[in-house]
């Protein structure tokens, strides 16, 4: 079982270490390194040239990530297929899979287009929080204890919004990049030398809705994670995963600001990239940590309430995880 776990963990990293390189790709122009598919300039090896190489290191990685995704379906039939909070998500996997493989040659075939590049970037995320879901899954079910459960049922509505707006502001974000909307403003906190200028250009207009959207889900997960804190006792990991997702929002604001404010770097654009994977990562394990407390809580009461009449049905001690 530990093992599972695992392999699930390192498909998790392969996954997103894939949507980091790919984000390399993207920033340094390397989209047309290689200009056929699945071969680099007609050969299954690429020339010594660096957007070449780029892109060709994103497809390696790519055929690497793959089997690890396959692997962990298939683990999840061969011991998991009792527990469908890892069975469901861990088959779902390969059939994105399926489609990505293959956007990713029509991304090449259609000369980076955005529209196709956002696409294939929404497929790599829905990927990754499958798999970040079924690491958490995977792993050793807490002993139910009352705090931790009254603590995971009070944030399980709170977190599955920050998980919502999460992915909104992540896709908002792809679409910001993919349509080059990211240069459209220059400044920051303002924008072109004024506050809100909505109606300049659809381009302004996509930028600072993605600015606005970052600073209502900073605020949505300021409030989650005061509400970790405040049952933090019980519920530990909880509580570090908030503080964590906190703090990657900041440094994702301040990536943001740094970059509009002195150029949009390939660092800079890369590392923004790299953040907001990050970011929907932790959104996805928070809501995987709280709905697994309350799950082995779930868990643990229906045998008691089949019991017969009369018995006494014998719980673990309390404590949490």
């Amino acid at each position: 079982m530990q093992g599972y776990r695992a392999l699930a963990i390192a498909t998790a990293i392969a996954t997103y270490l894939l949507i980091v390189v790919g984000g390399v790709v993207r920033v340094t122009g390397s989209g047309l390194g290689c200009p056929d598919w699945p071969t680099c300039h007609g050969s299954w090896l690429p020339p010594l040239d660096p957007p070449a190489l780029i892109e060709w290191s994103h497809r390696l990685l790519g055929g690497l990530t793959s089997p690890l995704i396959l692997a962990t379906t298939v683990g999840a039939w061969l011991w998991r297929r009792r527990e469908p909070r890892v069975l469901v998500p861990a088959t779902l996997v390969p059939v994105l899979l399926a489609v990505q493989i293959p956007l990713g040659g029509l991304v090449v075939y259609l000369e980076v287009l955005p529209s196709a590049v956002f696409v294939h970037l929404t497929f790599a995320l829905l990927i990754l929080g499958l798999l970040v879901w079924v690491a958490v899954a995977a792993g050793p079910r807490p002993v139910p204890a009352p705090a931790a459960t009254t603590a995971a049922r009070r944030l399980r509505p709170l977190v599955r919004a920050v998980v919502v707006a999460t992915f909104g502001l992540v896709l908002v974000g792809g679409l910001t990049r993919a349509t080059g909307a990211g240069f459209a403003c220059v400044g920051f906190p303002d924008c072109n030398g004024q506050a809100l200028p909505f109606g300049t250009s659809p381009l302004v207009d996509l930028h600072l809705t993605h600015r606005l959207l970052a600073y209502a889900v900073a605020a949505l997960v300021a409030v989650a994670a005061v509400q970790s804190w405040r049952v933090g006792h019980a519920l530990p990991t909880v509580r570090w995963a908030a503080l964590g997702l906190v703090l990657l929002i900041g440094a994702q604001i301040a990536i943001g600001a740094f970059g509009v404010s002195h150029g949009l770097t390939p660092l800079a654009r890369g590392l923004h990239l790299a953040g907001a994977a990050a970011v929907w990562a932790v959104a996805v394990l928070l809501a995987g940590l709280v709905s697994r407390a309350t799950a082995a809580a779930d868990g643990a009461a229906q045998p008691a309430a089949q019991a017969p009449r009369g018995e006494i049905a014998h719980r673990a001690p309390v404590q949490g995880y």
